[in-house]
Formats: C-alpha cells, structure tokens, sequence
C-alpha cells in the first residue's frame, strides 16, 4: 500500500465555481499536498474552467451546476467530449438534485450537497483518488499481460465507426476507409441500417463498475448482438455517447420479418444475459455508405421521438409520424417537486403531485403517447431516487423491469392513472416505513454516541457530520423522538455526570467541568445552576 506524500506527481484537482469565497475555501481548507493532490486552477464558470481543463489536464474536477455562462451540465458534457475518462464531482444544493441526477447520467462520479462539509469533500476525494490509482495499476498489469493492445483496437474502431455516423463522413470518406482498412474492416454489402440499443439507467448502474467488469459487460452485449442477428447480417457494434450501443447492419438479402424477429430476440436476450432493459430503435435502410450516417440520425429521432412503434420496445423511423404526440408532458415544476417530496419523505405530497400530474395531462387534452412515455421517465426517475437515498424498494409486481414493462401495456389514461397512483402509493408507504426506521436509527446512533463522547467538544454541526445527515435535518429528527432539543440532551446527560464527580471532594470544581465536558468553568456554572437550581459548590454543600 501506498503511504501520503510518496508520490513525487501530485493529482491535479480544477475547482469550477462562481461563488469566490467557496473556491478559496476549497482551495485552502486542507494541506492538499499531505494527501498527493494539489489544486491547479479554479475558474467561476464553465466556459473558463473548460479552457483549463484542456490547459491543465486535472485528474479530478469539481464544479458547481447553477454558473453563469456556461452551467455545470453543459460543462460536464463538453469535458466528457475532450476527455471521455474525467473524473467530476458534483457540488449541488436541493434545489439542482433533479440537475444532479441528469448529471449523474451522464457520467459524473458523484454529487455533494451543498453546504459542502470539508470533511466529506476530503473524504470523497480521497477515494476517488485510491480509485483512480487502482484503474493506473490495473491498467499495466493489463498491459503487462498484452489485453491493452486489444482494448485499445476496439476502442479505436468504435472511435473510427464514430466517423462513419456523422454529417462529415461523405467529405472524409476516403480517409475514414482508409483507416477502417488498416485494422481490417471493409463495407462490402448492398445495404445498410443503423440501430441504437439503448440500455435503461446504462451509466448509472454501471458507474461503480470497474474497468474489467464494463469490459466484460460490454464484450457481452457484443457478443449477444452478433449471435442474435446470425448469419443473415454482418452486424458491427460499438458504443456512442458513453451509454448507447450503435449497431450497423450489412447484408445483401434479408426479409423485415427477419430483422424484426432478431430486435425482439435481442431485446430479450440482453434482458436475461445482462440484466439490462433496452429499446431499439432503427434508422430507414440505405444502399450506399455515404448515407449510413442519416440512417443514424433517423435512429436518434426513433430513439427520442418513439416515431412508429413496431412493438412495445422497438421503434421504426418514419416521416409520417414525427409529430408532436410524441415526447414528454411539458412537466418540469411537477416532476421537480415530486422528486423533491420523495427525498423529504413527504409521502402525502409524492401522491398529492402524481395526481395533479394526471390531471393537468387530462386537463390540456394531451395524447395519450406522451402521458405513457412521461409515466415512463417519472418512474425511472423515482426508482433512480430511491437508489440514490439506500431505499430497497422492492414490491411485488413494481419491481423496476416489472413496472416500465407494465407502464407501456395500457392503452388508456384512466387505466394508466390507476397504475401509477397504486405504484405511488407503495413507494410512500415504503417511505413511511423507512422514515420511521431511519428516524429511529439515528437517534439510538446519537444517544450512543454522546454516551461515549460527551466529555469531549460535541455540537450539532459534528454529530450530524458523523451520522452523514444535514445539522438541520438532525436537530428536528432527534427533538421528534426525543422531546427535546440535542444540545438539552447533551447537557442532561454531562450535568448529570458532574453531580456524580462533585461528591469526591478531592476534586476542583473546574476540574470537574472539564472532566464532564465543559472548558468553560463559568458556562459550566452557568448550566448547572440553570439544570439543577444550584450552583456547583452549592450542590457539593448538600444544598440537595
């Protein structure tokens, strides 16, 4: 094991955030270098902090999501398209959570709520920083085994095939297949059709993964494609934009019964084998490779317009039916305040705002598409939020699969409205369970903890730190359960300890308010003539 302060290259950390005073704090809360990182820049927004990531080069960066001209999404994303492998720490206050979570999706390392504790901002890093030391070690002893060399053809032919799926690839045509020709790929069929297998919840299930397990996984979606779809297509599969596997169909004679047989077998194999739900869909057929690339953007438009579905998880590109029945309700605020009632354990507002959700769709006459393709999104987001709080919702028959799966079977409002209010309703009751619990289980870790420590300097600030929980959040589970403010607690039990000190007449009575936890002999005089209605001395006198 590694020891602080033997690595002679220090990792860089960049700080990217608007408010100057949080900066410097970050910047000089900790001797950086006591634990190999060092700050190499800051900037107070994306814009900025973009032109230093490239400049820099940091190993860890950490930014703020609400930043004026340019915020800390779209800095995220144009990190990730200089350097795919970045390593981000969200910094984010309740309000941005929903910002947070689309953060997380796109490959974020993780998030912390803002205000930030200096001890799990280190705490965080630090790990981060074992993690990426780890993948450097795994990394040469994959070379060292001679796999390096195969990963990186694959990643240069998915970087290559990236090529072939852009606007640019008619003017690049002939140096793009003179690349593809060096690792020995050619295009050799009379059509083609691109198609996007999309993965549900892809980056965030795998973000804890390491980089032989993605391998792996990966290798195995690969792997499943090109038996699926057989003989009858020359099938290449690469991943585009971190979660999204991109399949380029070649062959000469195949029936669309065929192809539409292998999407469901597919969808079904990556089901079982992966553990993985998924939509496909699929671009128009194209006879020559300059136009591979707009069946790819057809597939895109299928994959977030949903234009033409062939069955319940695949969908066809079609001209006739791009139209505005498909998408999302127009429900930002809603969805925003729900996720927040969830985190609050407001159950009887999680149901309150599902139903006015319902209504305002009923309301406004909106189609029936977007309602079901909304419901969809809201549930994947509600299980993506009980994940992130340590909720084990397990239900029967609302089990993740179970009830996106579920969800996209009705053909009517009134039927939908009924499944999502009863899904609701299990997740408040599952919340009304674990609030109770949680509630119970911090304060017995509280009492524990003051029973072991009070001698020592304790303040609300401290034992929330320690109990992972807002001070606020703290004070007002503990008075609920206890009847009593923490500090009156903490009191009661050190007053209580100074009488039993005070009958060894042997001892000082400022020894004793140090002993029992106070460093202030007249505060602690103070205290204990306000608990017990006598002074220190009086009390040892037998005023009692």
């Amino acid at each position: 094991m590694w020891e602080y302060g033997e690595k002679e290259n220090k990792m860089k950390i960049l700080i990217v955030e608007d408010d100057f005073v949080v900066r410097q704090g970050i910047r000089y809360s900790f001797e950086w270098e006591k634990y190999d990182l060092t700050i190499c820049g800051d900037a107070a927004n994306g814009k900025q902090g973009l032109e230093l990531v490239k400049t820099m080069d940091p190993d860890i960066i950490l930014t703020d999501i609400r930043m004026p001209i340019m915020d800390g999404l779209a800095f995220a994303e144009n990190v990730f398209l200089e350097k795919p492998d970045a390593k981000i720490i969200i910094l984010s206050g309740y309000d941005d959570f929903t910002y947070a979570k689309k953060a997380i999706h796109l490959g974020v390392y993780d998030y912390l709520l803002k205000p930030i504790d200096a001890d799990e901002l280190l705490k965080c890093i630090c790990k981060l920083r074992d993690e990426i030391y780890e993948e450097e070690k795994k990394k040469n002893r994959l070379e060292k085994q001679g796999m390096f060399m195969k990963t990186y053809e694959t990643e240069r032919f998915g970087s290559i095939m990236e090529k072939v799926i852009k606007p640019s690839f008619p003017e690049q045509k002939e140096q793009v297949l003179k690349e593809l020709s060096a690792i020995g790929f050619t295009f050799s069929n009379s059509a083609y059709k691109v198609l996007i297998l999309a993965l549900e919840n892809f980056l965030l299930l795998t973000r804890n993964h390491t980089r032989e397990e993605k391998e792996w996984l990966t290798s195995l979606i690969k792997g499943v494609v090109k038996e699926t779809f057989g003989n009858g297509c020359r099938t290449q599969c690469f991943i585009n934009g971190r979660s999204h596997f991109v399949i380029l169909l070649g062959y000469d004679v195949v029936s669309k019964l065929y192809l539409e047989d292998c999407y469901q077998r597919l969808i079904n194999r990556i089901t079982e084998e992966a553990g993985f739900l998924c939509t496909i869909s699929c671009g128009m057929e194209k006879e020559h490779i300059e136009e591979i690339y707009l069946s790819y953007q057809e597939a895109v438009s299928a994959l977030r317009l949903h234009t033409s579905r062939i069955d319940n998880n695949v969908f066809q590109y079609s001209d006739e039916n791009i139209r505005d029945n498909y998408g999302f309700l127009d429900i930002q605020e809603e969805e925003k305040q729900l996720m927040n009632d969830i985190l609050k354990y407001d159950t009887k507002s999680v149901q309150m705002y599902m139903n006015a959700i319902f209504q305002k769709a009923v309301e406004e006459q909106e189609p029936f598409e977007k309602v079901n393709a909304t419901c969809v999104r809201l549930a994947s987001a509600v299980f993506s939020v009980l994940d992130e709080m340590g909720v084990y919702f397990r239900e029967e028959s609302y089990s993740y699969q179970d009830t996106l799966m579920a969800i996209q079977q009705y053909h009517s409002v009134k039927h939908l409205k009924q499944f999502m209010m009863g899904f609701m309703k299990k997740v408040s009751e599952c919340l009304e369970k674990v609030e109770k619990k949680k509630f119970s289980s911090v304060v017995d870790q509280a009492v524990e903890y003051v029973k072991k420590n009070f001698k020592e300097e304790i303040s609300v600030k401290s034992i929330s730190a320690e109990l992972f929980i807002t001070p606020n959040y703290f004070s007002q589970i503990f008075k609920s359960q206890m009847g009593m403010n923490f500090i009156d607690y903490l009191n009661e039990v050190r007053i209580a300890y100074a009488k039993e000190l005070l009958k060894d007449s042997r001892l000082k009575a400022y020894e004793v308010a140090e002993m029992s936890g106070y460093q202030n002999y007249k505060y602690f005089n103070t205290v204990f003539k306000k608990y017990t209605g006598y002074s220190p001395k009086e009390y040892r006198n037998g005023a009692v």
